[in-house]
């Protein structure tokens, strides 16, 4: 279930609710605070599954869609002298693996908890998948000017993603196809479920999203395929990490055990969540060189596709 509320009451609305986590947070043992960036109508439905099998209330925070984890992890960063968070459940690893870099989350604590992927969505009002691109690289051909969408790439899965193929393709090819993209017009959107949703309506005929986003669609039977990355494809594995200076309860760990257990990532996985428990593949990220590079792709970024 989603929940709109006018963007001028949001402030007002996040202080609100942190006075009232604030104030309950560690009163009671059975109480666990939980941020996440796991999309609202997918995690609610688990939460109140845990909370109707153990009687441990879950005071969940959850992350707007256009700063896909950035959000939460900030807040983390602000709260780091007085942590008020007890659990962290992100929908991908790099924005986790940097908050263990920097201490705020305990480095032996945390969990992967399944995974999804990184594909090219095709509406098929406009392509068949044979005139499809095939692969990342082909975006920059003419034809395809002004009508390819991505997420804005400083934030969530589109980040790692970005992260990964400079990488794989090395900086100055990376560097080139950015600067190729931008030339080419690429649509910058606010979150993938706003380039899938507005590839699936015809907007753009071909858009940069997760599986999860993308699988919305096809069980829709929307006017789309998916063209999947094979060597251009980093696998994003949601997790599961306990916050630094928090007292360790029975409670939290319950709930961490509970997220992370084959029978929430297989419901996960048939809500279209989650893509796989398991890695199907052997896609490796260097994890350490991606991590120390992770400024100064986001400057790359920033400096070519200015918004």
């Amino acid at each position: 279930m989603r929940t709109f509320f006018p963007h001028k009451c949001l402030p007002l609305l996040f202080t609100a609710i942190f006075l009232w986590v604030w104030g309950c947070a560690g009163k009671n043992a059975e109480e666990v605070v939980l941020y996440t960036s796991q999309d609202q109508w997918l995690a609610e439905p688990i939460l109140a599954d845990f909370e109707r099998q153990t009687g441990i209330r879950v005071l969940a925070l959850y992350d707007a869609e256009a700063v896909k984890t950035v959000g939460l992890a900030n807040r983390l960063r602000a709260e780091k002298s007085r942590p008020r968070c007890d659990l962290f459940w992100s929908n991908e690893e790099l924005g986790l693996r940097t908050l263990v870099s920097e201490g705020i989350i305990l480095s032996n604590s945390w969990q992967q908890a399944g995974g999804r992927s990184r594909v090219l969505l095709v509406n098929t009002n406009r392509l068949t998948l044979s005139e499809a691109p095939q692969s990342l690289r082909e975006l920059v051909d003419p034809k395809w000017k002004g009508r390819v969408a991505m997420a804005y790439p400083e934030f969530g899965t589109t980040r790692f993603h970005m992260g990964y193929l400079r990488l794989k393709w090395g900086e100055e090819s990376w560097g080139r196809w950015l600067e190729q993209m931008r030339l080419n017009e690429l649509r910058i959107l606010d979150g993938n479920s706003a380039v899938a949703s507005q590839v699936g309506s015809g907007v753009y005929d071909l858009g940069l999203t997760d599986s999860d986003d993308a699988e919305v669609l096809l069980r829709k039977q929307a006017s789309v395929v998916v063209v999947r990355l094979v060597d251009e494809n980093p696998l994003i594995f949601a997790t599961v990490g306990k916050i630094t200076g928090r007292e360790t309860r029975p409670a939290v760990e319950r709930l961490q055990n509970y997220l992370t257990s084959a029978e929430v990532i297989a419901k996960m996985v048939a809500s279209g969540g989650l893509q796989f428990a398991q890695s199907p593949g052997n896609v490796a990220v260097e994890w350490p060189q991606l991590m120390e590079q992770q400024e100064s792709t986001i400057t790359k970024i920033r400096e070519v596709l200015k918004r």
